[in-house]
């Protein structure tokens, strides 16, 4: 038993990722700069937080995408730090990144508290919430699911705002 700990605990401390130690609270909504730069023109921005410890930022400026991942140390908001800051690229490339958020319609869902009919489904282990930030063609958008896992066989939308969540989980890499 004490060996299987050791070989979990030296498995989750290794990593080749590049960090940034980021030593100032970060604010709740977008980096402004990047929110700016994407509203400014006829850029896409996409932000997603999970439970407020994780934020995934996608800014497209012409013709070409960036990403980045940070992830904090407490998911308030007043006093927050980013612990880890990591640049982004999709396994599949840029293209397939763009598909996913058309099909998925990432622009266009409503906010949770807007689908008709909706019944909150029960809370789990799985539960998450989920903070949204779009801008598309100039128009920016905020949304917001809360346990969105609960309601997969009741929602469309709750189906589409987890899998973009796991596609970002499982599909999106740091560089190196």
């Amino acid at each position: 038993m004490f060996l299987l700990i050791m070989l979990v605990g030296f498995a989750g401390c290794r990593s080749s990722e590049k960090v940034i130690v980021t030593p100032t609270p970060l604010p709740e909504n977008p980096i402004p700069e990047m929110l700016d730069e994407a509203t400014t023109d006829t850029s896409q921005f996409i932000q997603v937080t999970i439970n407020g410890r994780v934020r995934y930022s996608f800014v497209k400026t012409d013709t070409s995408w960036s990403g980045t991942v940070v992830q904090f140390d407490s998911n308030d908001p007043a006093v927050r730090k980013a612990v880890k800051t990591i640049q982004l690229i999709p396994t599949y490339g840029w293209n397939d990144f763009e598909e996913m958020v058309e099909f998925l319609s990432v622009y266009t869902l409503p906010d949770q508290k807007d689908i008709e009919k909706r019944k909150p489904g029960p809370i789990t282990n799985l539960s998450r919430e989920y903070k949204v930030v779009v801008v598309n063609n100039g128009e920016k958008r905020n949304y917001n699911y809360f346990n969105p896992e609960g309601e997969l066989s009741e929602n469309w939308q709750s189906q589409n705002i987890v899998t973009f969540s796991t596609y970002l989980i499982n599909e999106m890499k740091g560089l190196q």
